[in-house]
């Protein structure tokens, strides 16, 4: 072996074993420092928890026994004042009672038990139904208690019990007399952890676990996970009332988890220190050792980046046909072949490319090259299995550093998945275009700018624009003037707060086509969601022809009505014509009257007669009137109208039947109603239908028998009026009931059947509801309801 070739081997070895002993050393020494500290401080911390604990436990004691000996005091206190004057008046020891438990928290209740052991006073009331007139004479440990303490002046305490409000928790027992006679016993009724939660402040918990037994019986807190080991319990002990109290508390594993923290943080700062010391004196061997592992370092991660890279790196010649001099690990994923395959020149690149793509990657090259300019291009492969694979390339001409040689340099990854993805995307957005395109409403997109984006096959029928016509035109030209300002105002207001004024949702509104025509439409407005820039879609429904039908179904509607209240006139007119004879053979009579006078000469008497004739024959007038009102075919209008003036008008209209049938109407309205916008005589229509129906019912087989039929109004919600007929007939049986409203569905001898279709289909149609309910006492409620007119209309 050459000997100069072993000395600086082994002064190398030398110096390597001297930074090794150096480094040992100095760990060493600090390890040893940093343990004498710990171990200094860990048992100082040891020390002034087991004193904190104590103080603790200590404390808690003294505030039990503290508040135990007030409370007695308090309540000794009020039974002396029962001595003193005699008893107590009720109100006074409740209030004072009251004052008790406000003042000192903790207490379920205070009482009074009189001589007989039975609770008879207790407060608070509320929550303690149990104690009230409660026997203590049934728990035979509180009768003991209670009969020691009435024997003797002095107070007396349970043990822990269980209360008869299903809690645990102490009873005191404080005698009260009246004229030197034991006169009963003032009952302090204390919850153990109500008491001992108000009592002990909620710091005591955060770090310390604290328990209390009375008589070994265990009242308050319990073992918890995160408590410390039982090394760190304290314990006091005290004698109260003939009781034992012990107080144990420990520290919480989260306390002693701090202090160790506390300590462990010391030990960091002093390692750091001294770490410092022994790293400068390693500093000159790891720096060495250092600049060889960073440089080794380097060019494993140079070889794992182009192992891990999602495709290969590549060296390229400049000459056609462009073979590859370097090529990384990912070629094999790539294309099937390995690295050395292209870098001995047995395959080429360009005899991979498709051939429908091989031109297009020539001139790309050869561009680069002639250029000096950076390329980017997407192409196909044919792989060593046979497969097609989508290709990206990116790469630039790059000059040596030493021989100044240009070689191209760059990247190749494949992209098919994403090709795939962007063909997919081309077919979702060509069915979604076909899916718009065949729409039977009109869509329209729209920018933030009001800028028409895109005009569907549907918005051209009903518009008569082309789609060419109103791309990059403004909405504008779809609304009729009148509606210019408003839709100018939305604009403004988006380009200002960025937000929309509001959405539409099925909005009715007037739109223009290109003839200038107007035509009603519904339109709803929203934000395409997840956008770079802000853009709506508008959805435009022609409804002509819904709005055309809707009114042939109103004048059909119209016209079942007047059929139906001619039928229901020429049911009751029999009643009619008696009340219309009644004012006839009056003024029959007055004329006859009137001529006997004005022959004797007796003229003074004929201004009497006159009035007369004038009011039977306004009344006569009046009953023609409600039939012509009735009968006449008329144009649905409604107004606002004041709903019990139209149930009066009902009432009379019916009287003269209900006369006939030996019926009393007995008419009850709300006060205070608040108008109705409706079509009077459609809704007296269904008012009557509802009230001739019960009074038929009301004459039937199976009624109750009653004269009476009532017709009500009343403010069943806020804005919500209910109109009701309860009769006492027989009520609707249940297998009527399924089609009661049902077309030509009846239990009438005689009738069509469309009375209660029709009042339903008039009901709705105003916005309400027509129902019904049988009565328990018999007969039925047939009900509907109306909207109230909105604020600020007039009455018709």
């Amino acid at each position: 072996m050459n000997p100069r070739r072993q000395e600086p081997t082994d002064r190398s070895l030398q110096s390597r074993l001297k930074i090794l002993w150096l480094s040992t050393l100095s760990g060493l020494l600090v390890l040893a420092t940093v343990s004498a500290i710990w171990y200094a401080i860990d048992q100082q911390q040891r020390t002034h928890i087991s004193r904190m604990t104590a103080a603790m436990a200590r404390t808690v004691e003294s505030l039990i026994r503290n508040d135990l000996h007030s409370r007695v005091s308090v309540l000794t206190g009020l039974a002396e004042s029962w001595r003193a004057a005699g008893g107590t008046d009720r109100a006074e020891w409740n209030a004072i009672a009251r004052n008790i438990v406000a003042a000192d928290p903790g207490y379920r209740a205070i009482a009074w038990a009189d001589r007989s052991f039975h609770i008879r006073w207790v407060e608070p009331t509320e929550g303690n139904s149990l104690i009230q007139d409660f026997d203590i004479k049934s728990n035979p440990y509180a009768f003991q208690v209670a009969e020691t303490a009435s024997k003797s002046e002095a107070a007396v305490i349970t043990r822990p019990i269980d209360l008869a409000l299903g809690t645990r928790g102490f009873v005191i027992y404080v005698p009260a007399y009246r004229n030197d006679q034991f006169d009963g016993l003032i009952v302090g009724v204390l919850e153990f952890d109500r008491w001992l939660n108000t009592l002990l402040p909620s710091a005591l918990s955060t770090d310390y676990s604290v328990t209390l037994s009375i008589d070994d019986q265990m009242v308050y807190g319990q073992q918890e996970a995160g408590v410390a080991a039982s090394d760190w319990l304290e314990k006091t002990s005290v004698s109260n009332y003939n009781l034992t109290w012990k107080v144990s508390a420990v520290p919480r594993a989260t306390l002693l988890s701090l202090v160790h923290t506390r300590i462990s943080s010391i030990m960091l700062v002093a390692g750091i220190l001294l770490s410092a010391l022994v790293s400068a004196a390693v500093y000159a061997g790891l720096t060495a050792r250092r600049r060889t592992a960073q440089i080794r370092e380097a060019s494993e991660r140079r070889e794992l980046l182009f192992k891990n890279l999602p495709g290969m790196a590549f060296h390229r010649e400049t000459l056609t046909p462009w073979p590859m001099d370097f090529v990384s690990e990912g070629c094999k994923t790539l294309c099937g072949y390995d690295p050395i395959d292209f870098e001995e020149q047995r395959v080429l690149w360009i005899n991979l490319v498709h051939a429908q793509d091989r031109d297009y990657f020539a001139k790309s090259m050869k561009d680069a090259v002639d250029d000096q300019k950076s390329f980017e291009m997407e192409y196909r492969i044919q792989t060593r299995s046979g497969s097609e694979k989508w290709m990206w390339e990116r790469g630039a001409p790059i000059a040596g550093v030493v021989d100044k040689k240009v070689i191209l340099k760059g990247f190749i990854t494949d992209i098919s998945d994403r090709k795939r993805v962007e063909e997919r995307l081309v077919e979702s957005q060509s069915y979604s275009q076909a899916i718009v395109d065949a729409a039977t409403e009109a869509i329209i997109a729209m920018d933030a700018d009001d800028r028409i984006e895109s005009f569907n096959t549907e918005a051209e029928e009903i518009f008569g624009y082309l789609m060419e016509e109103m791309i990059g035109r403004s909405f504008l030209l779809l609304l009729p003037d009148n509606y210019h300002q408003a839709h100018q105002e939305y604009i403004e207001y988006f380009a200002e707060t960025g937000r929309l004024k509001y959405l539409f949702k099925r909005r009715e509104t007037q739109m223009l086509r290109k003839d200038g025509s107007e035509f009603p439409a519904h339109l709803s407005v929203t934000e395409i969601p997840h956008q770079e820039k802000r853009h709506f879609v508008i959805l435009i429904s022609d409804i002509s022809q819904e709005q055309a039908a809707e009114q042939e179904a109103r004048e059909h509607r119209e016209h079942l009505a007047h059929a139906d209240r001619l039928n229901m006139l020429g049911e009751m007119a029999s009643g009619i014509a008696h009340e219309v004879n009644q004012p006839l053979t009056a003024i029959s009579l007055f004329s006859q009257a009137g001529k006997r006078l004005f022959e004797r000469g007796k003229h003074e008497q004929l201004p009497e007669v006159f009035d007369k004739l004038s009011l039977h024959a306004q009344r006569a007038g009046a009953v023609i009137e409600r039939m012509q009102t009735m009968s006449r075919q008329h144009v649905s209008r409604q107004e606002t109208v004041d709903c019990n003036r139209l149930v009066r008008e009902v009432a009379t209209l019916a009287e003269a039947e209900a006369r006939i049938r030996d019926i009393v109407i007995a008419v009850q309205l709300g006060e205070n109603l608040p108008p109705i916008a409706v079509d009077s005589v459609q809704i007296q229509q269904v008012a009557l239908n509802l009230l001739r129906n019960g009074m038929e019912a009301m004459q039937s087989e199976g009624s109750q028998g009653g004269n009476t039929i009532q017709l009500t109004t009343r403010l069943a919600e806020p804005d919500t009026i209910e109109i009701a007929v309860i009769d006492c007939g027989c009520g609707v049986p249940d297998e009527a009931a399924m089609g009661l409203f049902t077309p030509f569905s009846t239990t009438k001898e005689t009738g069509m059947g469309l009375g209660l279709s029709i009042s339903l289909a008039i009901v709705t149609a105003h916005g309400g509801q027509l129902g019904f309910v049988n009565n328990e006492a018999g007969g039925a409620t047939f009900s509907f309801t109306l909207p109230a007119a909105r604020q600020g209309a007039e009455y018709g």
